[in-house]
């Protein structure tokens, strides 16, 4: 009668342990669904959407064979997204020069040894000469252009041709190829402008893009 009478909110009661079990099993289900955003949504959706493009280039050049005084050169060129992001074009260009190579007047030096010291090639190579090349500006550069390229994760694009020079010209030929791309498709207007003997893919302006430049491939042509 006199005995005092337990509250339901006491901690000691099976109510408080109800709810502290809620509780606990609520914490595991937010924490669960944290990972789980972390895991599937933020890891495989949203970081590789936000991350920078990357895109290799490789090549070769191939002496196909001669016929008529000219020899016939395969170009090959593949541009793959190595990234995990898809990449759109602004435009690239291809550029193949052509050289000779003479012998030095003079040979290398020895020391006391004997050992030859090469401070300077045996050959010297005349100034290069375009034999070749091909370009192409996409919509995103050029509202004129009627391309539009882009590539998937993973994805590549393979640019073969052919082309001939007049055999006793060139003793070596080398590619330079230029590439202009983004992870979007915002338009920026770029031109093809031509440094050094080869075509690049220049903005106008300073709204420049990802890119590469330069040389790759080198094929002499002495049998």
């Amino acid at each position: 009668m006199f005995g005092r009478r337990r509250s339901e909110f006491d901690a000691s009661g099976p109510g408080a342990l109800a709810t502290i079990r809620d509780v606990v099993e609520i914490v595991a289900i937010l924490a669960a669904g944290v990972w789980a955003f972390y895991t599937f949504v933020y890891e495989n959706q949203i970081k590789p959407a936000n991350a920078q493009p990357e895109a290799q280039v490789e090549g070769s050049l191939t002496r196909l064979g001669t016929r008529h005084g000219l020899i016939a050169i395969g170009s090959h060129v593949k541009i793959t997204n190595v990234g995990t992001t898809d990449i759109w074009m602004y435009g690239f260009a291809e550029t193949v020069l052509g050289a000779n190579v003479r012998p030095r007047p003079h040979g290398a030096a020895a020391d006391d040894t004997g050992i030859a010291i090469l401070d300077e090639p045996d050959w010297t190579s005349s100034r290069p000469t375009r034999v070749f090349g091909f370009a192409e500006l996409t919509q995103l550069a050029d509202e004129h252009s009627a391309h539009v390229i882009d590539l998937r994760a993973g994805q590549s694009l393979p640019l073969d041709r052919v082309f001939y020079v007049t055999a006793g010209r060139f003793d070596e030929l080398e590619t330079n190829f230029s590439l202009r791309y983004d992870s979007r498709p915002d338009a920026k207007p770029f031109h093809l402008a031509t440094v050094a003997g080869f075509v690049v893919v220049a903005p106008n302006g300073k709204r420049d893009a990802n890119g590469f430049d330069g040389s790759f491939a080198t094929l002499s042509l002495w049998r």
